[in-house]
């Protein structure tokens, strides 16, 4: 059994889009985005070692976390670009298991789970654009002062309690190969692997989902210690 522990911190450079069309310098700047990493679990083997368990607990603490998104030219509404803006905070809780069982000297099976729960804890910004408004689906009505002082109303929009996009709370996957010998010089080989995606959202915005999904790979072939014959299909 072996036991462990870990902290990490880890960060993304801040910069400017270079993607937008007509936004003001300023509106363009995004902050670097710095990640806490937090993990425990442990690795075990029984039966001789022919049986592997292991697991993981995982926390990851994100601050100023770099989204990409549409917004308004100066918060104007004059055009819309393509900008990086940062989330203000945003967490993953988690946890994977993984097992591997040598059932004999030619055939060893293994599967894998994974769990996320996803969060963006501090999401809040100010907009004038009424896309923003509809997706985020909620405005508090501000006034802010333009760079020549002119105030501007604008709506602050709450993403909290937003899942992460493309993150899935549940994966699995599960897999088999096998190798027998046929002759002293050549064995027979075959493989099948299968993965499983739970539904994820595909932006921030938490309005549309990519489908859950089920994929299944398998090789079948003969080698030798000279040559080898593989049919595949990968999907």
């Amino acid at each position: 059994v072996l036991l462990y522990a870990s902290v990490a911190k880890g960060a993304k450079p801040g910069g400017f889009s270079t993607l937008s069309i007509g936004n003001s310098l300023d509106n363009n700047r995004f902050r670097p985005e710095t990640l806490w990493s937090y993990e425990a679990g442990a690795k075990t083997q029984f039966a001789d070692g022919r049986v592997q368990l292991n697991g993981a607990l995982f926390f990851l603490d994100y601050t100023d976390k770099q989204v990409t998104t549409q917004d308004a030219s100066g918060g104007q509404g004059i055009a819309l670009g393509t900008v990086t803006k940062n989330a203000g905070a945003a967490e993953i809780k988690g946890l994977e298991a993984e097992l591997n069982i040598a059932v004999s000297e030619n055939l060893n099976i293994n599967a894998a789970y994974t769990y996320l729960d996803t969060e963006y804890t501090n999401f809040v910004f100010s907009t004038q654009s009424g896309n923003d408004i509809t997706r985020g689906g909620n405005c508090t009505p501000i006034t802010q002062n333009s760079a020549n002082g002119t105030p501007v109303d604008l709506c602050e929009v709450s993403l909290n309690g937003h899942q992460l996009e493309r993150q899935p709370k549940h994966g699995f996957t599960v897999g088999a190969n096998a190798n027998f010998a046929v002759t002293d010089t050549m064995d027979v080989i075959a493989e099948v692997a299968a993965q499983y995606q739970g539904t994820r959202f595909l932006t921030h915005w938490n309005r549309w989902t990519l489908p859950s999904y089920v994929n299944v790979d398998v090789r079948l072939g003969v080698e030798s210690d000279d040559w080898s014959i593989i049919a595949y299909a990968d999907n």
